[in-house]
C-alpha cells in the first residue's frame, strides 16, 4: 500500500509520503454467499490504517490518497484500488445482540429492522422482525421492551409484513403486523395486541403467505391509514393481486383487484404522495394511479414504455415519487427507466439507456455541479446510472457504487453512502459503518441534526443492531424522532 496526506490547511497545501509500498498480510475467511447465486466465496481480512491511524490529522480539509495493490504469492498483480478519505471519527452509538440471526431465503431475508417511538419518550426504539414468527422491541440503550416468538406462524414471502408507526396520532408508535392471519395493532411499549381485524384476502404460495403492508393518509385524519397488499403484483407467481386500504382504527375504506386490467401491471411496493393537493394521499401501485378513494385517476399498459427495463415483463420492481424538473409538480420515476406525470399519467421520458433490470432508484439532487435534480437508477447487482431530469445520461462522479444519500454531518447537504463508506461530494470517504448491513436505513436517531446508519435488512451474516453516527450520542435530543416517509413505506 502507497499513503499520501494533502493538507489544505496551508496555503498552497502540504502534500507528504507517509507510506510507500508498504507489505500487509492478506488473511481470507470463507464466507457464504447467496446472491446473485448460492456459492461460496473468501472474504479478505486486511488491517490497514489501525497501527498509525491516531497519528494521522482529524480535519475535512487534510485527506488521504490510499493506494492498495493485491498480489499473488508468485507476485502477480490480482488487483488494485485507490480511495481518498478524511480520517474522521465514526462513533458506535448502539450495539444490540439479536437472539436470532436473518434467514437468507431464494426470495428474501425475511429479517428487518424498523425503528419508531414504541414508547412516546421522543427517543428512538427499534423492532426486530423474523418473518411472521418472532418480534423484538429494543429501546435506543438495548434493553429489551417485549418479544413474540411463535414460531408454528407460516412463513412470509420476501416480507415480514410489519410495520411501526403512530397510527391513532397518540404520541407513540404502534406495530402493524400479521398474526394468527390477522392484521393486529399492537402497542409499541408492551407488544400487547390493541386492535385486530381479519388479514384480508390472505393468499399463501409454495413460498408461503404473501402478504405486506404500507401507510398512508387517505383520510385526512391525524395518523395514518393503512394499505394491505396480498399477492406479489407478478404473473410469475399467480397474478392475483388485492389491495386493501384500512383507517387506523382497522376499517375497510376500500378495496382493489384489478391492476392487470387492460395490459397495466402491478409493482412490488406501492408509492403514496398527495397528488393534486387536497391535503390526502394518491396511491401509485404499478402503472396505475388511484385516487385517496380508491378509484382510478390514470392507468398505463406496460408496453411499450415500460417493457424491457424491469427484468420481468409483469412488473416494474419499484418506483420513486418526486418533483423531478422543480416545476411544483410531481413526477414518478421507474424502474423500467420511465418518467411519468403523477397527476395525468403522461409519460415525459421512456427507455432510458442501459436500464435493463432496474431495481432501486431515486429523484434527487446528485450533482452539486448541474442545476436541477437528477435521476438515480440501478441494474440489479450493479452500480447506479445517473440521468439529468431531461433523460440525458451523466457521468457517476463518485469513487463507489453509492447506494443512498445521508446528511451524515448534519450541514443539510446529502453525502452518499454505500458498501459501508460514507462519502462527501468531493469524493472522499468520511464516515465508515458495518458493511454487512443489508439494505440500511438513514435517520437522526440520536436527535443531534445528523442522519445515522442503521440496518434495515439482516442477512445470516448479521445479528446485531448497530448505529454509526459521526458524532457522540447527545445527553438529550434536540428534537423529537421524525421518522422519513420513505422508511416506512421501503420494500421490506
Amino acid at each position: 500500500m502507497d499513503m499520501e496526506e494533502v493538507d489544505e490547511t496551508t496555503s498552497p497545501a502540504t502534500r507528504r509520503v507517509l507510506k510507500k509500498n508498504h507489505r500487509v498480510p492478506l488473511k481470507l475467511r470463507r464466507v457464504f454467499q447467496f446472491r446473485p447465486y448460492p456459492h461460496y466465496s473468501y472474504e479478505a481480512l486486511a488491517t490497514l490504517l489501525e497501527p498509525f491511524q491516531e497519528s494521522l490529522k482529524r480535519s475535512k480539509n487534510v485527506t488521504y490518497a490510499l493506494s492498495v495493490r493485491i498480489f499473488s504469492p508468485e507476485g502477480k498483480l490480482l488487483k488494485k484500488h485507490q480511495i481518498e478519505f478524511c480520517n474522521l471519527p465514526t462513533y458506535l452509538i448502539t450495539h444490540i445482540p439479536l437472539k436470532y440471526r436473518g434467514i437468507q431465503m431464494p426470495f428474501g431475508t425475511r429479517s428487518a429492522v424498523s425503528i419508531g417511538d414504541l414508547t412516546g419518550d421522543g427517543q428512538c426504539d427499534f423492532l426486530h422482525a423474523l418473518d411472521a414468527k418472532y418480534k423484538a422491541a429494543y429501546n435506543l440503550a438495548g434493553e429489551e421492551l417485549w418479544t413474540y416468538e411463535d414460531h408454528d406462524q407460516p412463513r412470509v414471502y420476501n416480507s415480514v409484513a410489519t410495520r411501526v408507526y403512530d397510527v391513532d396520532a397518540d404520541g407513540r408508535c404502534e406495530v402493524i403486523t400479521l398474526r394468527d392471519g390477522k392484521l393486529c395493532l399492537l402497542d409499541g411499549a408492551t407488544g400487547k395486541v390493541k386492535r385486530a381485524v381479519p388479514w384480508p384476502k390472505l393468499l399463501g404460495r409454495r413460498f408461503g403467505l404473501e402478504a405486506r403492508i404500507f401507510l398512508a393518509n387517505l383520510t385526512g385524519n391525524e395518523g395514518a391509514d393503512i394499505l394491505v397488499l396480498n399477492g406479489y403484483a407478478s404473473n410469475a407467481f399467480g397474478g392475483d393481486v388485492t389491495m386493501t386500504a384500512l383507517s387506523g382504527d382497522l376499517k375497510t375504506l376500500w378495496e382493489r383487484a384489478d391492476f392487470q386490467a387492460d395490459g397495466a401491471v402491478g409493482m412490488h411496493s406501492p408509492n403514496v404522495a398527495d397528488v393534486d393537493g387536497d391535503g390526502r394521499d394518491e396511491v401509485s401501485f404499478g402503472t396505475t394511479m388511484l385516487d385517496d378513494d380508491g378509484s382510478i385517476i390514470w392507468r398505463l399498459p406496460y408496453k411499450p414504455h415500460f417493457a424491457n427495463g424491469g427484468g420481468d415483463p409483469d412488473h416494474v420492481d419499484e418506483g420513486d415519487i418526486g418533483d423531478a424538473d422543480d416545476d411544483g409538480k410531481l413526477e414518478i420515476l421507474f424502474a423500467s427507466g420511465t418518467l411519468v406525470d403523477a397527476a395525468t399519467g403522461k409519460v415525459r421520458l421512456d427507455r432510458l439507456p442501459g436500464i435493463a433490470n432496474g431495481q432501486w432508484l431515486r429523484i434527487r439532487k446528485i450533482r452539486e455541479d448541474l442545476p436541477g435534480k437528477q435521476l438515480v437508477i440501478a441494474n440489479k447487482w450493479a452500480p447506479p446510472l445517473l440521468f439529468s431530469a431531461e433523460g440525458k445520461p451523466l457521468e457517476w462522479p463518485f469513487p463507489f457504487a453509492s447506494w443512498d444519500l445521508v446528511d451524515w454531518d448534519g450541514d443539510g447537504v446529502t453525502e452518499l453512502a454505500g458498501g459501508g463508506l460514507v462519502c462527501d461530494r468531493r469524493g472522499r470517504v468520511v464516515g465508515v459503518y458495518d458493511p454487512l448491513q443489508n439494505f440500511p436505513q438513514f435517520c437522526d436517531v440520536t436527535g443531534n441534526g445528523r442522519q445515522e446508519a442503521m440496518p434495515w435488512g439482516l442477512d445470516m451474516h448479521g445479528q446485531r443492531i448497530t448505529v454509526f453516527s459521526s458524532a457522540p450520542r447527545p445527553e438529550k435530543r434536540s428534537h423529537k424522532l421524525a421518522v422519513p416517509r420513505h422508511l416506512y413505506n421501503f420494500r421490506d
